[in-house]
């Protein structure tokens, strides 16, 4: 069993890996096809395109080498989206005191969230069931 500071350095790392993927997925989709239309809000296609590949990517490694079982791969993920969620509502200025309130902010969370949430189940299952397939295929000792 791992020490708690471990897992929540693991989490901790896999929130900054996750905004960095976004991040450069979008700017990324963005280059290569700049007059992309608009979806969800205020993202281009291609950055969303982009940013998704990029999640897919690095939730895959981060399932495989860091996070390494499906619980901790979702406490980063809800982790990520309550972060989004208060960087919303910093922008917002909608504190959660009205129920219209919360369905504007969760409105903009999902819309600027949907595609990551799908993208890093996708890359971080695959990534922890590599993990376990390895640990399971690790060669017997031989007496020599």
């Amino acid at each position: 069993m791992s020490h708690p500071a471990a897992k929540a350095g693991r989490v901790l790392l896999g929130i900054l890996s996750l905004f960095a993927a976004w991040a450069l997925g979008g700017y990324v989709g963005d280059l290569i096809c700049p007059q992309s239309g608009i979806v969800g809000g205020r993202e281009s296609l291609a950055a969303k395109a982009g940013s998704s590949v990029a999640i897919v990517i690095a939730s895959l490694v981060l399932g495989r080498y860091v996070l390494r079982s499906f619980r901790v791969a979702l406490l980063c993920l809800g982790s990520t989206e309550l972060l989004v969620l208060l960087i919303i509502m910093g922008f917002s200025g909608l504190g959660m005191l009205a129920l219209s309130d919360i369905r504007f902010n969760v409105w903009w969370l999902y819309a600027v969230t949907w595609n990551v949430v799908l993208a890093f189940l996708l890359g971080a299952g695959l990534g922890v069931l590599w993990f376990r397939r390895a640990a399971n295929n690790v060669p017997e000792a031989t007496a020599g």
